[in-house]
């Protein structure tokens, strides 16, 4: 044990510069991630966020890879080799060094759940130690059999490219190998929960990395320890659900057509200016023999196209709102929008085709917030602020920011992560003397953000003179327990123009 204390201590004291800069780009982090203040869109935050995105990475996997060849295997003169250092004993202080610094990664997430109050979510967060480790040891395997970085990249490469080569080749040309049938090898529930596939997985790619490395470290026969990859790789395809590839599979939604949703007639809406453009939305009258929603039922237009004379129109603003309801008692469901002058071009009736993804949800109010910039709550380990309120008359835009973290082995029952904020929070404005109705915000796909942390920008039609002072906004916290993927296709359906 003293040899390996010895060796451990020389690596962190070489490589103190790349620790304390992975502690100081992780204080950052636990900064943007924990406070009101990081959350803002800022230019000195983008900054920063876009330095722990980028350098920290980096700087993690250099000094791994760093590490590992200090004491190299590939090469036959290696001044260790004539120390007594016992092999086994290199390899566990590897392990050791690198599962200090995913440690120092782990801590920054823990040091967020405690500044966002998520306390009791902590031991998930702490867990991801493991995962991560099942996931980097496998970098110590490639490492040890090269001499220095160049040509480690060149392996990784040649694995990454030769992989997807053969894969894609038994795809084309070879139908009959087992390779286009791997994920018929999973024998496990197709529906078993997320977590429980993660941890299984996991627990087979830590225990045949730490088998691969032992026997590569004690026999320094590189050929041969390709042997156990490999076994690794079989077994894990195995104890997959059915249907997935190593335990990664897509989202699959229980629909067999009964709650098929059929579109009755198409309306106009309100109309809307963007950059000097006039848009109109659109949303679609359901056939009354649709089944009747309650206010936890949200559905999400994915697609909506309206075909006229040969020509597809497709409309913008992919939305996740809950049905609405006219004088007659008809639900209608938004379908987006579309330009004015695209939509004076269409010759009616007109054709539909759009995906949906219905999901039924408990809500429970979380904050209300005045729309106003900088405004935010935290809790249970989330955060949400307000970065930007703007108004154009008759709609609110009001862009937010949040930090939802997701642990691998923490359940998340029903989530999309396709939907803005992966579906767990909604937005209503509503009047703070609670004198009128309601109104939901349209709440379109997210925006692409650098960062763990994520952003929307959501909209809501305002009555005419509506003062905002008035008016706060409602967050409700969704925790989804059903959720059906479908889709549309109409013809000659009737438009409506309002």
């Amino acid at each position: 044990m003293k040899v390996i204390f010895h060796l451990l201590k020389k690596d962190l004291a070489r490589y103190a510069w790349a620790i304390l800069i992975l502690v100081a780009l992780t204080a950052v982090e636990t900064y943007l991630l924990g406070t009101d203040a990081g959350l803002l869109k800022t230019h000195a935050n983008q900054i920063l966020t876009s330095l722990t995105f980028i350098l920290g990475p980096i700087v993690f996997f250099v000094v791994i890879i760093m590490v590992v060849q200090e004491e190299t295997l590939a090469d036959p003169d290696a001044y260790w080799l004539a120390r007594p250092i016992s092999r086994s004993g290199l390899f566990l202080e590897k392990m050791i060094f690198m599962v200090l610094l995913i440690a120092i990664g782990v801590a920054g997430d823990v040091a967020v759940m405690f500044l966002n109050d998520g306390a009791s979510r902590i031991g998930y967060a702490a867990f991801e130690v493991v995962v991560a480790s099942a996931i980097w040891i496998w970098q110590i395997f490639l490492a040890a059999q090269t001499r220095s970085l160049p040509r480690y990249l060149l392996l990784a490469v040649s694995l990454f490219v030769g992989f997807y080569a053969v894969t894609f080749g038994s795809v084309v040309f070879l139908h009959a190998s087992p390779f286009t049938h791997i994920g018929d090898l999973g024998i496990l529930p197709r529906h078993m929960p997320r977590h429980l596939v993660v941890l299984i997985q996991s627990s087979i790619w830590l225990l045949g990395g730490i088998g691969t490395l032992l026997y590569l470290y004690r026999t320094r026969r590189i050929l041969r320890s390709w042997i156990f990859p490999a076994a690794t790789m079989l077994l894990s395809s195995i104890l997959s659900p059915a249907d997935s590839f190593f335990g990664i599979a897509g989202e699959y939604f229980a629909s067999d057509h009964s709650e098929r949703l059929r579109v009755e007639q198409i309306r106009t809406g309100n109309s809307f200016q963007v950059n000097g453009e006039e848009f109109i939305e659109c949303e679609a009258v359901l056939a009354s023999d649709t089944l009747d929603f309650d206010d936890n039922t949200r559905i999400s237009i994915s697609y909506a196209q309206l075909t006229s004379g040969g020509t597809n129109y497709s409309l913008t603003g992919r939305l996740s709102l809950r049905p609405g309801k006219d004088l007659d008692g008809r639900q209608s469901i938004s379908l987006g929008s579309i330009k004015r002058s695209e939509f004076d071009n269409i010759k009616l009736p007109v054709d539909l085709m759009t995906t949906y993804v219905i999901t039924v949800s408990e809500d429970r109010e979380v904050a209300r917030l005045a729309p106003d910039r900088g405004k935010s709550f935290h809790g249970n380990g989330n955060r949400v602020v307000i970065r930007e309120t703007r108004r154009d008359e008759d709609r609110l835009d009001v862009t937010i920011g949040a930090v939802l973290p997701r642990f691998s082995l923490e359940p998340t029952p029903g989530h999309r992560e396709v939907d803005a904020f992966e579906g767990r929070f909604s937005f209503a404005l509503v009047r703070k003397d609670g004198s009128a109705t309601p109104v939901d915000f349209r709440i379109p796909y997210p925006n692409s953000t650098l960062g763990k942390a994520k952003e929307i920008d959501i909209q809501a039609s305002l009555p005419s003179g509506t003062v905002l002072g008035d008016h706060e906004i409602v967050v409700q916290a969704r925790e989804t327990v059903k959720t059906i993927s479908d889709f549309i296709r109409a013809e000659n359906v009737e438009v409506v123009k309002r």
